[in-house]
């Protein structure tokens, strides 16, 4: 566990200078966002990825500290839903949730023009997911 604690705090400092975030294959159940906060305090952070951990949510607290991020990647982890609040995150053009556990196709800002949504378990489209889809973006369903 410390050693983990550790590894979030390095990859903190090379985001302060890089404004990416890269916390994958942390074994992160859940999202510091405690630490990320402290960490990374008035930090512009563009990329933020949190792949192949093993996390269920994504914590509102983190798309209310990163609205600037553009690109987001969460694949690889045990998501069952997205908050609404990623609606909010305007600069936001690139999404990776493939490889988890959805259902539905969720919703995302009109900022984006890519989602990748592969080999999850999403069982049915309803015409408002496929009129954002026609309009907005491309979005990858492969399973």
């Amino acid at each position: 566990m410390a050693t983990e604690a550790a590894g979030v705090a390095l990859r903190c400092q090379a985001a302060q200078e890089s404004g990416v975030l890269d916390l994958s294959h942390c074994k992160l159940m859940e999202v510091p966002t405690t630490a990320l906060s402290f960490f990374l305090k008035g930090v512009e952070i563009f990329e933020v990825n949190l792949s192949n951990n093993q996390l269920k949510r994504i914590p509102g607290k983190l798309l209310k500290d990163f609205s600037t991020m553009k690109t987001l990647n969460v694949s690889a982890n045990l998501l069952v839903s997205v908050p609404e609040k990623i609606c909010e995150l305007n600069c936001l053009t690139t999404i990776d949730m493939s490889s988890n556990a959805l259902i539905t196709i969720p919703k995302v800002p009109s900022s984006v023009i890519s989602v990748d949504l592969s080999n999850n378990k999403i069982s049915s489209i309803t015409e408002e997911n496929m009129e954002h889809i026609h309009n907005t973006c491309k979005y990858i369903l492969k399973e």
